[in-house]
């Protein structure tokens, strides 16, 4: 029925309603602006002798999101509409077009933004609204069927159970206009019932078309981008010329970092398997963000969409926590890896110049995201949503951006943290900053390190558990999850280092264990039969234990959350662990061996910090775009090629303009600092 009427009311519209010139619409979300007046004759036409100028009913339809608004015209004058804003057949088929408005309106009775204790001004134009939309005027049928439903979420987090309404209403209706007409549409349909409803209309998510006004931090912001641009292509063309250059001028040359990005030479003492296992935790962890992002978008098909993904192999989506800790294990064992080998070369750690290659490695990517998201982003698309998951976010990090610079944004509840899918890098930074801490204890006290480094790693352990059991945590989203324990699963475990530390000391462990094995060393044939059992059933438990918290039917069970949150973090790296083990070692060369030291991935690596960071920007644009309801299908939803490639495109540039430049730029000043201190020390022997 509902499909039936839909067509009718395009059909109806098709036939009696026209705008002559440029339209300008009752919102800035909406998408439709004119018919020309061709168009409408050619779609009615029923020219038999050239069949080439007549439109197909689809094509219309499918060009309707391709005309334009005239920002020159006032939405609403004064007295009354202009005679563009009206129906110009209105005066040659009254009668017939009364007769098919009361029919269209009493099948779907429009929204009355007058309606209620509204103020004069937004009565008025409700008034001129009703009008024009009793004579089938266009902009006005396009407004009532603008209306859509989308979920209410949570700062970047979305919630499922509640319906937002997105309306459209003249411009000078204020957010309490629009909550007194519905709080008195509602009340017609609820008077008897019993029920209260109660109504938020939030004056930061109203929309108007404003006049693009860029404040100096944009253009600021704007012009360091277009700097870094132009930087590297000076320093590219310096470089192919081979024109003298200082070296810190060179190290923006996009002609040689992108020889570097795609360069398969692999750097001396590499561990090859950790490329591919950060390549596969990395597609699983944007599967995931995906998948929270999918649910900010209405589906027609809600009902579907729930009960498809109450099935176990969702798990893939849902356990997005797990996919970040290989990455806090990797830091560790590569700390320990490097500085091992850096106390056994010359017995000492500068620890102070490791600090400053972290922060060059990690600032000015992070930097660029930041000014990007906060001061460009925000101008540069529109839709129902887009304030709530871009522009309110920006002021987020207008507020608080001094914070992820120091890299204590964690620290500060999820709620209130900019860009919060970056609450990593500050987790991953703090437990850098005790690392020489925990490596020089284990190398010059290797029993006494190793009994403390695992007494840490064990509390650590306990406390997950028992924060999980005691304020009813969870960190696998489940049917029934609210935003409030998502929050505070966040808050009080998952973005806390001291939540963390097992893995990381795991990592460590493992560090140390390569940098001290002998050349020669092999595993024997039943440590390693005993070792892939154990790592694989541990692998399986972690990601096939909790599946059952997926299911429709699933109730919270505090014991089961609590072990989840304990133990899976470890029985998910004891895999990927073992695999960096033997195939370092050479003694075992199975299929995953390979697969993972493909070449190939020291590709994805040098990208994979940018992929990280720009992954959550690019799906929120899109959901901030979104302007209609969608029909769920997963493959179609999940696999978004142009989003995959948007994000691919947009890493490698950010990597050649940003990431690869400061390591380029680190890597000449750290060897500056080296080479003075070698300097100072001889002349003191001298």
């Amino acid at each position: 029925m509902g499909t039936f009427v839909r067509i009718w009311a395009i059909f109806s519209l098709i036939g009696l309603s026209r705008a002559e010139s440029p339209v300008e619409i009752l919102t800035s979300s909406s998408s439709l602006g004119t018919f020309e007046e061709e168009d409408i004759l050619r779609v009615l036409s029923r020219n038999k002798t050239d069949t080439t100028k007549n439109f197909t009913f689809v094509e219309l339809i499918n060009s309707l999101g391709n005309y334009t608004i005239d920002t020159e015209k006032v939405i609403w004058s004064d007295d009354r509409p202009e005679v563009h804003h009206t129906n110009p057949h209105y005066e040659d088929f009254p009668e017939k077009i009364d007769f098919e408005a009361r029919r269209l309106l009493q099948i779907l009775p429009p929204y009355d933004p007058g309606a209620g204790g509204v103020s004069a001004e937004c009565k008025r134009h409700a008034d001129i609204f009703h009008e024009e939309l009793a004579k089938f005027t266009l902009w006005a049928l396009k407004t009532i069927y603008d209306i859509k439903i989308r979920m209410s979420p949570g700062h970047r987090v979305p919630r499922f159970s509640n319906i937002n309404w997105a309306i459209c209403t003249p411009a000078s209706c204020t957010a309490q206009d629009v909550k007194a007409s519905l709080q008195h549409t509602i009340s017609k349909y609820t008077a008897q019932t019993g029920l209260k409803i109660a109504l938020q209309v939030d004056q930061n998510l109203c929309q108007v078309r404003p006049e693009l006004v860029l404040s100096k931090a944009t253009v600021a912001t704007s012009l360091l981008f277009v700097t870094v641009f132009v930087l590297t292509l000076v320093a590219a063309f310096y470089d192919h010329c081979k024109i003298p250059a200082s070296e810190l001028l060179l190290s923006f040359s996009l002609k040689r970092n992108i020889l570097k990005l795609f360069s398969l030479e692999r750097p001396q003492g590499d561990i090859a398997s950790l490329h591919g296992i950060r390549f596969l935790n990395s597609i699983l962890l944007l599967v995931s963000h995906k998948s929270m992002a999918v649910f900010f978008i209405p589906y027609v098909n809600r009902t579907y969409m729930s009960e498809f993904l109450g099935k176990p192999w969702t798990v893939f989506g849902r356990a997005a926590s797990l996919y970040t800790d290989p990455f806090i294990m990797l830091s560790g064992l590569l700390t320990t890896y490097l500085f091992v080998g850096k106390l056994k070369r010359s017995g000492t750690l500068d620890i102070k110049n490791e600090y400053l290659s972290r922060l060059l490695r990690l600032v000015p990517t992070l930097s660029a995201l930041i000014l990007f998201c906060t001061y460009i982003m925000p101008y540069i698309g529109s839709g129902p949503q887009w304030p709530l998951v871009v522009t309110n976010h920006a002021e987020i990090c207008k507020r608080t951006w001094w914070r992820n610079f120091l890299f204590i944004h964690n620290y500060f509840g999820f709620e209130n943290m900019c860009l919060t899918h970056t609450h990593h890098i500050g987790i991953d930074t703090q437990l850098f900053a005790i690392s020489p801490i925990l490596v020089l204890l284990l190398y010059k006290k290797p029993k006494i390190g190793a009994i403390v480094l695992s007494t840490i790693a064990l509390m650590s352990t306990i406390l997950r558990f028992y924060i999980t059991y005691v304020k009813d945590l969870n960190n696998y989203v489940y049917y029934g999850t609210s935003i409030r324990q998502l929050f505070d699963t966040a808050d009080y475990s998952y973005t806390l280092p001291s939540h963390r530390l097992t893995i990381y000391i795991i990592g460590v462990f493992a560090g140390y264990f390569l940098r001290n094995l002998p050349k020669d060393f092999k595993l024997g044939t039943t440590t390693l039969y005993i070792g892939w059992t154990v790592c694989s059933l541990m692998f399986l438990a972690a990601l096939i234990g909790p599946s059952k918290m997926g299911s429709i039917d699933y109730i919270y069970d505090p014991i089961h959350a609590a072990a989840y949150n304990a133990f899976a973090p470890i029985g998910w790296c004891s895999l990927f662990l073992w695999i960096a083990i033997t195939q370092h070692t050479g003694s075992s060369n199975v299929f995953l061996n390979k697969i993972f030291s493909w070449r190939g991935f020291l590709v994805t690596t040098r990208i994979s910090y940018a992929v990280y960071l720009t992954q959550f920007p690019i799906f929120f644009f899109n959901v901030g775009q979104t302007r209609t309801a969608d029909h769920y299908d997963f493959l179609r939803i999940m696999v978004n090629l142009k989003e995959i490639g948007g994000i691919l495109l947009i890493s490698i540039v950010l990597t050649l303009l940003f990431d690869t430049p400061f390591q380029n730029m680190r890597n000449y000043i750290l060897k500056k600092l080296v080479y003075k201190k070698d300097i100072t020390k001889s002349s003191k022997v001298e």
